[in-house]
């Protein structure tokens, strides 16, 4: 096997197995916005599994809302934090305008990653508008460790 034909996800797995190291993980993911107040279908940045990992601990991660908003269009993005025994920690930031928001240490998505009894396993993300359409859209892009 040729040294290009090795994957960098492939190198991490085999780390983490093999060393039961922590490794850093880089999601991004463009987010379906759902109408009249419904939200879309929820979207996994980052599952601890998928790189036989056992624990997500997020560090950061960044709404990135783009496109035109509609007057009194209110957009809603929720953060899901999924445990270990399958509950979920939701945190829901609405926006009107488009910009990047930035959560990291001392925010609720992040320390809910930390919880003292509970493994995050998983993080989701999802958004709806309060508008029957919109061209609003949303991208999530965050980062921390897998352990």
């Amino acid at each position: 096997m040729a040294v290009s034909d090795i994957k960098y996800h492939d190198i991490y797995r085999y780390l983490v197995k093999r060393f039961n190291i922590w490794h850093i993980f880089n999601g991004f993911a463009s987010i379906p916005v759902g109408v009249n107040d419904s939200y879309g279908d929820e979207v996994t940045i980052i599952r601890a599994s998928d790189f036989g990992g056992v624990m997500v601990l997020l560090e950061v991660l960044y709404d990135i809302i783009g496109g035109t908003f509609q007057s009194d269009e209110i957009v809603t993005v929720k953060h899901i934090i999924v445990y270990h025994d399958g509950t979920r920690k939701e945190v829901e930031r609405s926006y009107t305008s488009t910009q990047t928001k930035g959560w990291s240490t001392g925010t609720t998505e992040v320390l809910a990653t930390r919880h003292p009894t509970k493994r995050c396993v998983e993080i989701r993300v999802a958004a709806k508008t309060n508008m029957s359409s919109t061209s609003v859209t949303v991208e999530i892009t965050g980062g921390g460790w897998i352990w």
